[in-house]
């Protein structure tokens, strides 16, 4: 009950306060003039994993936060907060509980997930009192969900400190494997708590992308707009930019009550522009602009007749 009531209030405020956006609002975003940084003035973001939301619709498998964050373009102070965090993956002097972390952490990254919860076991039947506690909680959920045990992951997280710094990152997280499971409510849920709660975390942006993909898997394109919008009004240096300007021409290509097709071709002529002629970061080498160009094409071919 009190989950239910939580969601309903988060929902009222996302919605009625925050993502508030006329339709000229969001023909402005399209149109806006260009003031992002170019692939000349620094060096392009260049993401190696990324879902298009269409694709995304039937995945069985949700890209997680922490291969997420190997592409991610943050602000600097978020990004010395996340420098702080990895050093004390490994912090020095080395003592019995980090040699542990380090251990479970190397297994880990190398895939060896069940040696991973191992390790991370050891750290919280040892030292219980240790600050790397909640860390190793929040891998170990990691692991068990690698291993695709979702129960003791979900439970792993629900032991995760509301106080703890893990836990934006276990919002996240949880609401990654309810969208596996394909419970789109609690998912949901999850998303908007970790958005809400924190929104200077460098994975609220994710948050947001998470749900308006959910919104338009619906039907509900309009919530999926306002989300997506939200993402280019809110966090105009992330790398999510493009995957929320993309959704923004999928929700009008593809939604019942939104479908505009002259707008679509429009999103994805902008896109198409910000990155080869303006080449914006981080429209500039995105993974995504080979399915703008696809998408766009279908449009011209099946909408429009070129003239001779």
């Amino acid at each position: 009950m009190i989950k239910r009531t939580l969601l309903i209030v988060l929902s009222y405020l996302l919605s009625a306060q925050i993502y508030a956006q006329s339709s000229a609002a969001i023909i402005k975003i399209i149109a806006e003039p260009d003031t992002a940084g170019t692939a000349e003035q620094k060096s392009p973001i260049i993401k190696t994993q990324t879902t298009a939301p269409d694709e995304t619709l039937n995945r069985e498998t949700p890209q997680t936060e922490d291969n997420r964050a190997q592409n991610r373009t943050v602000p600097n102070d978020v990004q010395q907060n996340r420098n702080q965090s990895l050093q004390m993956d490994i912090p020095a002097p080395l003592t019995g509980d980090t040699v542990i972390l380090e251990s479970g952490i190397n297994a880990y990254n190398t895939g060896d997930y069940k040696r991973a919860t191992e390790k991370f076991s050891e750290i919280q039947e040892l030292f219980p009192t240790s600050p790397f506690v909640m860390q190793a909680k929040l891998y170990t959920a990691r692991s068990l969900y690698k291993l695709n045990n979702r129960k003791e992951a979900l439970e792993n997280i629900e032991a995760i400190d509301r106080n703890s710094g893990e836990y934006p990152a276990a919002l996240f997280l949880k609401g990654e494997i309810y969208l596996s499971m394909k419970q789109s409510g609690e998912a949901k849920n999850s998303f908007f708590q970790a958005t809400s709660l924190f929104p200077g975390h460098d994975l609220a942006d994710d948050s947001l992308l998470e749900l308006s993909r959910i919104y338009l898997s619906e039907n509900n394109g309009e919530e999926a707009l306002k989300i997506a919008v939200q993402i280019l009004s809110s966090y105009p240096d992330r790398d999510t930019s493009d995957d929320a300007f993309y959704m923004i021409g999928k929700i009008y290509e593809k939604d019942s009550r939104l479908k505009d097709i002259e707008r679509a071709r429009t999103v994805y002529q902008t896109f198409i522009k910000r990155a080869e002629t303006e080449k914006r970061i981080p429209y500039y080498n995105s993974p995504l602009l080979r399915k703008v160009k696809r998408d766009l094409d279908y449009i011209n071919k099946s909408y429009f007749t070129l003239q001779q």
